[in-house]
């Protein structure tokens, strides 16, 4: 079984999930509108977590 996480935001929470969880992929969504919208510049914070992420876009 594989563990997905989506529509986290914050690179700190993100980290400390990945460490206590350890989720084989993360969901980010590039959406605008979304609360949960991650910009381009946090998700290349997030570039090097040792997880494999998807992406979402909707319109």
């Amino acid at each position: 079984m594989e563990i997905k996480v989506c529509g986290m935001r914050d690179p700190d929470n993100i980290r400390s999930l990945i460490s206590k969880v350890k989720p084989d992929w993360m969901g980010l969504i590039f959406y605008s509108k979304s609360p949960r919208f991650v910009s381009d510049e946090k998700a290349a914070e997030l570039k090097d977590t040792p997880v494999k992420k998807s992406r979402g876009f909707c319109q």
